[in-house]
């Protein structure tokens, strides 16, 4: 069964909210709407419908929850979002210290062999970058480099 998001479930109660408050609220509010309407007196005041500060009155809870609920569909989400340094010392850490024979089965070549080309290749202007966006190690984009074209592009390999 799929993980319903926190927004999701928030959108499904206050719409569940909403239908049962105009069930609620639907013949209690035709009552107090025609009552209001009359004054003292028993004539019909136009100021009845405003507050103090002469806005309608009849803010009800269902248009209460109608303002939150297109605040929440306006919003994907609803609290700030974190982000977090990528570590590219974790991939070479867990890169380099893989088992031999992993190691061989993701490049093809042993260590020795891998750091051999790292060192033949690091110095080529094609691995230096002036922009903002550093490039990925050297030895990180070899790897990847030798799993491509270590497959044959359907990715079926033993040990995968």
């Amino acid at each position: 069964m799929p993980r319903v998001s926190y927004r999701r479930q928030l959108i499904a109660d206050l719409i569940s909210g909403m239908a049962a408050a105009a069930l609620d609220e639907e013949d209690y509010e035709d009552f107090l709407l025609l009552d209001s309407l009359f004054d003292a007196d028993g004539d019909l005041s136009l100021g009845s419908f405003l507050d103090e500060d002469g806005d309608l009155w009849m803010d009800t809870l269902m248009d209460d929850l109608a303002e939150v609920l297109m605040l929440v569909e306006a919003n994907r989400y609803l609290t700030p979002r974190q982000l977090y340094d990528k570590s590219r010392d974790i991939v070479l850490n867990y890169f380099f210290n893989l088992p031999d024979d992993s190691f061989r089965q993701l490049t093809r070549m042993s260590k020795a062999s891998f750091q051999f080309v790292i060192s033949e290749i690091e110095g080529h202007p094609v691995f230096q970058n002036d922009s903002l966006h550093p490039q990925a190690d050297v030895a990180l984009q070899l790897a990847v480099a030798l799993d491509r074209l270590g497959n044959y592009g359907n990715g079926v390999s033993l040990g995968r």
